[in-house]
Parts: structure tokens; C-alpha cells; sequence
């Protein structure tokens, strides 16, 4: 009589990603039954809460790529995944359940100046048109100048990490005959959503 031994299915990894952002393969390698290349595959998925069913695409294998998922909604979407393996005689087992995690997608980064134009030597508080909405609602913001109406950008202005900005005077001179301009821009992360979302730009007129 020969005894297989038990089926060993466990499976990694949980992750949180930003709305559209590609999601690691999901794997683990099975042990027990009648060995190596004798297993079966079947990937299971859950959105939210909901019964497990089949998971979309290529869902036999010994590993599993969820699909790319965007979200315009306000909540986090979570989507759970547990494969289920059978080899020789032992019986069909599940593995553990591991969770992805989908972030809105970052929306509503709008600026505007309190006052523009500005004479030589004037200075403007550059404020948020309402908060940014998306990520874990929690943000980074970081701020940007340009000379050249936004073609080129200099580094990040250092020590602006505020939802508002306001240029210091003697960065906004204008000692020549003609009106210059400065454009500013804020771009925004929100932790798995690592990817800056750039803010309209303002243009500050200084006479």
C-alpha cells in the first residue's frame, strides 16, 4: 500500500497597489500528493467580500497574475484569491486566502493663485481648490517652478510639502520692462499611489 503524503498549498503574496497599476504574480509551491508535476490548478477569486468563483484569465497554473483593476470609486477595492490543488489520490485542498488591495486613483489635484497679477515685489498664496481625493487619503505634496511656462522644471522647491504654497517675494521679481511670468505646478502621491499626479498649472504674472 502506498501512502501519499498530504497536499501542502500555500500561496503569497497580499499587496496594495494603486488603481491600475500591475499586480505581482501570485505563487507558492505545492508539496505532497504523488509529487512534483502531477498537481492541478485551480485559482479562486472574491471581489469585496463576495463568494469565491473562478478567477479571469489563465487560472490553472501553478502561479496566478490578477488582472490590472482600476477604481473610480472612493473606497479601497479588495479583491481575495485562494488556490485549490489536487494530485493523485489525496484530495483537492485549498490554500490560504491572500488579499490585493486596489487604491482609488488619485483625482482633484487643482490649484489657483489668491491674487494675479502681481507687481514687483507683491507675493501670492498659491492654494488648493478643495483637497485631492483618492490613494489612502493621506498625501505628499510636492511643489514646482518654471520660467519658461512650463517646458522645463526646476527640483522640487525645497521645504514646500504643504497643500498651499506661497512663493517668497524675492522670488517673484521683476526688475525688466516687460511682464514675467511664473508658473507653478503641485504633484501629489498617496502611498501605493507612488506615481505623481501633476496639478493644473498657474501662471503668475509679475509686473
Amino acid at each position: 500500500v502506498i501512502v501519499q503524503p498530504q497536499i501542502v498549498n500555500a500561496i503569497t503574496a497580499g499587496q496594495t497597489v494603486c488603481s491600475g497599476a500591475t499586480i505581482a504574480a501570485l505563487t507558492g509551491t505545492p508539496t505532497g500528493g504523488a509529487g512534483a508535476g502531477t498537481y492541478t490548478y485551480a485559482w479562486l477569486e472574491s471581489i469585496d467580500g463576495g463568494a469565491f468563483s473562478a478567477a479571469p484569465g489563465t487560472n490553472n497554473a501553478m502561479s496566478y497574475t490578477p488582472p490590472v483593476t482600476t477604481n473610480t470609486t472612493a473606497a479601497n477595492i479588495v479583491k481575495k484569491y485562494k488556490r485549490t490543488v489536487t494530485s493523485g489520490t489525496c484530495a483537492t485542498l485549498e490554500s490560504n486566502e491572500v488579499s490585493i488591495t486596489i487604491l482609488p486613483a488619485l483625482a482633484n489635484n487643482v490649484i489657483s493663485a489668491d491674487t494675479n497679477p502681481l507687481c514687483n515685489g507683491q507675493n501670492t498664496q498659491i492654494s488648493s481648490v478643495g483637497t485631492p481625493t483618492g490613494g489612502t487619503g493621506t498625501f505628499t505634496y510636492t511643489w514646482f517652478r518654471s520660467t519658461d511656462g512650463g517646458t522645463t522644471w526646476g527640483a522640487a522647491i525645497s521645504g514646500a510639502t504643504g497643500i498651499n504654497y506661497t512663493p517668497p517675494a524675492n522670488t517673484l521679481q521683476n526688475t525688466t520692462n516687460t511682464n514675467l511670468t511664473f508658473t507653478f505646478r503641485r504633484d501629489v502621491t498617496s502611498g501605493a499611489c507612488s506615481t505623481p499626479l501633476q496639478s493644473n498649472l498657474i501662471n503668475i504674472v509679475v509686473h
